[in-house]
């Protein structure tokens, strides 16, 4: 600015004095080539197309712009700052989303500093190490953001939508970080742990270590932090959650969900030891232990048989290492072919799951008796504790749980 007109550092606000003009005769502007022009009427050889002799103004071709077509124009975004035009009416379209400098040598944007893509419309997420998330997570628009919120381990079906009211719904960037599954998944390995496209490594090298089998999520703007084993207090009395399945059929099977993660198919006649074996390969759980129990009484329909888990009365299941109020699991895919009943007995529903016990143990960091350090995603335990098993005893988890003298 100072008075004098470059190609780089064009204004287009008047306040220069443009000596290379041609104005002689009836014609329209041209800029010489030392002032960033090509010394042709409006920059084209066939002016006669570009310049409008009514108002002696350049009609410039798509993506130029200035007095004389010199200038390289750059693409537009919805603003990130501007002034309102009008109640609830701003981030008009801009250049480089106003908060970029535009090349007007080559038509680039060339983004401030925290913001990104070729039209500056993208705020930059943080980095750690250089790398973009740390490399410990997943950078993604609140658009994207809002489908991964959570509560209690299943998704919200949240939605950010692009509006006039979200208009930073693709603009806002932050880091999804990796997410651990459940207690004591230790023993998973990479190729287990693909979830989607973008989310692959999401759940991989959570493994806290040492006395920690317990996976822990990563934390912070940037994924540089971790979180620390979680267990129960064992000053307070607290139960393990209890889930009940019943199930009446003769043939075919179904599906279990359980905080988005879904089991193998459970076939009708399947024992307590294969379904334990099947709910403890998902992700989300690490132990339960799975009872059947058994009623031949004709008010039960006669479910006298532990063979299998729709010929047994009830099965329950006991959550040892997710702890506190669960939240329910979902049958999904039923195949069943369903049990008559007596002639005087209404018919049993195929399956359902019940909650028969709430959990009410704590889940808390460090268990409540130590801190925990960040940086490295381990609890150090106050005096006297150590890690638990979760279930009263001495354990893996890293949570600080076990008392001892």
């Amino acid at each position: 600015r100072a008075g004098f007109a470059t190609r780089e550092h064009n204004y287009l606000d008047c306040g220069s004095i443009r000596t290379d003009f041609n104005w002689t005769g009836i014609t329209c502007p041209k800029v010489a080539p030392q002032y960033g022009g090509s010394a042709e009427i409006c920059g084209s050889p066939t002016s006669f197309t570009a310049c409008d002799l009514t108002t002696l103004t350049c009609n410039c071709s798509y993506g130029y712009e200035g007095g004389a077509c010199e200038w390289l124009k750059c693409s537009r975004g919805k603003a990130w700052f501007d002034v309102a035009t009008a109640p609830n009416v701003a981030h008009a379209l801009a250049p480089c989303s106003n908060v970029g400098e535009c090349s007007r040598t080559s038509g680039q944007c060339q983004c401030d500093p925290l913001f990104e893509g070729s039209v500056c419309s993208q705020m930059m997420c943080a980095k750690n190490d250089s790398y973009v998330c740390g490399d410990k997570g997943v950078c993604m628009t609140m658009n994207k953001l809002a489908t991964y919120s959570t509560t209690n381990g299943e998704y919200n079906d949240a939605t950010y939508t692009l509006s006039d009211t979200t208009w930073d719904a693709n603009k806002m960037q932050a880091c999804y970080c990796r997410k651990s599954m459940s207690a004591n998944s230790y023993l998973w390995d990479k190729d287990q742990l693909g979830i989607d496209g973008m989310l692959d490594e999401v759940a991989f090298n959570t493994y806290r270590g040492y006395y920690a089998y317990t996976h822990t999520d990563f934390s912070g703007y940037d994924c540089s932090k971790m979180e620390c084993p979680r267990g129960d207090d064992h000053l307070t009395h607290g139960y393990n959650e209890v889930q009940r399945i019943r199930c009446s059929a003769t043939a075919g099977g179904f599906y279990i969900k359980f905080r988005e993660n879904t089991t193998a198919l459970i076939n009708w006649n399947d024992p307590a030891a294969l379904l334990e074996t099947k709910l403890e390969a998902i992700f989300s759980i690490g132990n339960v232990t799975v009872t059947y129990h058994n009623d031949t009484s004709f008010a039960t329909a006669g479910h006298g048989s532990a063979k299998g888990i729709c010929n047994t009365t009830y099965a329950d299941v006991e959550f040892l290492t997710e702890l506190g109020n669960l939240p329910m699991m979902n049958v999904t895919g039923v195949t069943l072919t369903q049990k008559i009943g007596m002639s005087d007995q209404a018919i049993i529903p195929k399956i359902n799951i019940t909650e028969a016990q709430k959990g009410t143990k704590e889940n808390i960091e460090c268990s409540g008796h130590g801190y925990c350090n960040p940086d490295i995603g381990m609890c150090v335990c106050d005096v006297g504790y150590t890690s638990s098993d979760g279930q009263g005893g001495r354990g893996h988890r890293g949570d600080c749980g076990f008392p001892y003298t």
